[in-house]
């Protein structure tokens, strides 16, 4: 699953702690990870939003006042595509995703802000949500992103797949 994350940069660091989080299940694009210098970096923006299948729009004061915030907002909603909020600042949600509840994570990235997360993934993008498997499956992730620092990277994405076998093939 492509997901697209619109965040303003003063809140780079709760953000990629996310990305860095969702990355091992999701294919996530970051701008800072993901643009190359010399793109026509707009131009990669929309079609990385067209792309995407949800796009997380993480709410702050600053992504709220942000231009380029509010202008992928309006290119991800012309696209129909689905919006998921992340209220990292207990400020109210932009008028035009009002309507949507929106996930709180004003500590930061726990465990209940990781699940609720993985849910709202699940959830938006249509597919069904077995929540005693959710939890399972959240906690065998948490700790194979705590043993990353020990580990090499395709390690881990052999491991990352065997689980992700082992949901299916219980499912």
């Amino acid at each position: 699953m492509r997901i697209f994350v619109s965040y303003s940069r003063k809140n780079s660091k709760l953000v990629k702690s996310v990305v860095d989080y969702l990355e091992p299940t999701y294919h996530v694009w970051f701008d800072t990870k993901n643009l190359i210098g010399g793109q026509d970096w707009w131009n990669e923006i929309v079609t990385e939003i067209c792309k995407s299948e949800i796009v997380i729009y993480f709410v702050s004061q600053t992504s709220n006042r942000s231009e380029w915030c509010q202008k992928e907002l309006e290119v991800a909603l012309q696209e129909n595509k689905p919006i998921l909020p992340v209220r990292i600042e207990d400020i109210s949600l932009p008028q035009c995703v009002s309507h949507l509840h929106g996930i709180s994570m004003f500590k930061g990235l726990g465990r209940v802000s990781k699940r609720s997360l993985v849910l709202g993934i699940k959830n938006i993008s249509g597919h069904s949500i077995n929540t005693s498997s959710e939890a399972q499956r959240i906690s065998d992730i948490t700790r194979i992103n705590s043993l990353t620092s020990h580990l090499d990277y395709d390690l881990l994405r052999d491991v990352q797949q065997s689980l992700n076998s082992s949901q299916i093939n219980q499912a």
